[in-house]
């Protein structure tokens, strides 16, 4: 399943789909604005750094795990949006 979506994403970026809505970047900035505000991280920015990573990721993390019960298609959809947009 890995392999298919890589193929499919690998086949939507090479011909040149519009991409701009699932990749924008807005929500980062916004949450690095968040971070910035926060006491705990406000004046260290390594910490501000890592915390904007990995809450994240976690979140990505904690997404698939839930989906992977559910249904396969979806699972595979979110997979593929995620690639996407890393791209």
């Amino acid at each position: 399943m890995i392999l298919l979506t890589i193929i499919i994403a690998l086949t939507i970026v090479y011909y040149r789909a519009p991409l701009s809505a699932l990749q924008g970047d807005q929500w980062f900035a916004a949450w690095l604005q968040r971070l910035a505000n926060w006491p705990v991280v406000g004046g260290m920015p390594i910490g501000r750094l890592l915390i904007a990573v990995v809450l994240p990721v976690v979140g990505v993390v904690l997404l698939l795990d839930v989906l992977a019960g559910v249904a396969m298609l979806l699972l595979w959809a979110v997979e593929l949006c995620i690639l996407l947009y890393s791209l």
